[in-house]
């Protein structure tokens, strides 16, 4: 369990430092050779002869990296660039072609990037839940499956984009599929989102509370005479000033 700062994650997800590519030229396994990365906009991609583009797709196409075509709003893997940390998981919510081709991708946070003491913190408030589908969480198979959305993002590199993956909001999925869907490797479900300049969870979803004990509690009425008001006021203000 660790923590996760926004900016040293931009630092590493937009590009790979010159010594990289040196070490990677040295060694005749230069990934920047292996990484082909195209932006098409959307004249270009009425010209283009890419039959996976659907004409009805062009206007929400993003880039082509690898042969796979990405979409705004598709979910990604972005390459952390550090072989101790997984791909980072996020959205694209825009594409960026000068002065640098890059996407700008709104983060997802795992459980292991949260402070310890605030997802413990989490564990705990949970036992008291009955939700068959909380209770699903604590299996230890699916906990890792959980993300925390965010307002964080960052500009990357179309380099570091490696695949897609699906994202789902727990009340999005019915109980008797969850288990099935988070069986598959690139399934993921969110519950919570994380704030990690407060470092603070909260809902992704605001509750309409009904019901008599969410009710302001009036004062009982009072039908008295305009006469006999005083009796039950407070003395008149002494007037100060006569215009």
């Amino acid at each position: 369990m660790g923590e996760e700062v926004p900016e040293r994650r931009l630092t590493r997800a937009l590009q790979r430092s010159n010594s990289d590519r040196t070490r990677n030229k040295e060694n005749g396994s230069d990934s920047s050779s292996q990484v082909t990365a195209t932006v098409v906009s959307q004249s270009d991609s009425k010209k283009s002869d890419k039959g996976s583009v659907k004409p009805s797709q062009r206007k929400n196409f993003a880039c082509s990296v690898n042969d796979v075509d990405y979409f705004i709003e598709d979910t990604v893997y972005v390459d952390s660039h550090r072989p101790d940390i997984p791909w980072y998981i996020g959205t694209i919510k825009e594409v960026k072609h000068k002065p640098k081709e890059s996407v700008l991708i709104e983060w997802f946070y795992r459980t292991s990037e949260l402070p310890e003491t605030i997802y413990q913190t989490l564990l705990k408030d949970r036992t008291t839940e009955s939700s068959s589908k909380m209770k699903l969480l604590e299996n230890p198979n699916y906990k890792a499956k959980e993300l925390f959305s965010s307002q964080c993002s960052d500009y990357c590199s179309l380099q570091a984009l490696r695949g897609k993956c699906k994202v789902e909001h727990i009340t999005n999925l019915q109980d008797n599929v969850l288990a099935e869907f988070l069986s598959h490797k690139d399934n993921w479900l969110y519950v919570l989102s994380y704030n990690p300049s407060s470092r603070r969870l909260a809902s992704t979803q605001g509750a309409i509370r009904i019901g008599a004990s969410y009710q302001a509690e009036l004062p009982e009425y009072l039908d008295v005479e305009v006469e006999k008001r005083q009796n039950y006021c407070a003395s008149p203000e002494s007037q100060c000033w006569i215009p």
